[in-house]
């Protein structure tokens, strides 16, 4: 019976901790690049709480070039991009926080 017992509240505090809402530092759905054809300029959305420093390079070619450090404060933030200087093709954007790539995502200069 004890046996029994013990598997039941096991069994019930496994399910109850499975339900709640567990914090992740995946930036996959948090970090988006709008339109992802661009003539001029993009914006860059970042929809994450904490306050964190973003830095982001780009890539063309298998060359990559410098982006800039954003310092992005509570809440979400939008900034928008000039790439009007950029050569035509698919680049490929890739960001980082505390030093880790979190996300690489991709457009076409028009």
């Amino acid at each position: 019976m004890k046996r029994n017992l013990f598997i039941l509240l096991t069994l019930i505090s496994f399910f109850s901790y499975s339900q709640e809402k567990t914090q992740t530092n995946s930036y996959q759905d948090l970090i988006k690049i709008e339109p992802t054809e661009v003539y001029s300029s993009a914006i860059l959305i970042f929809n994450f709480e904490p306050a964190k420093e973003i830095s982001y390079d780009l890539v063309y070619d298998s060359m990559t070039m410098n982006g800039s450090i954003i310092n992005k404060g509570e809440g979400m933030m939008v900034k928008k991009v000039d790439f009007s200087l950029l050569e035509k093709g698919m680049y490929y954007i890739n960001f980082y926080i505390d030093k880790k790539n979190v996300k690489q995502l991709t457009f076409n200069k028009l």
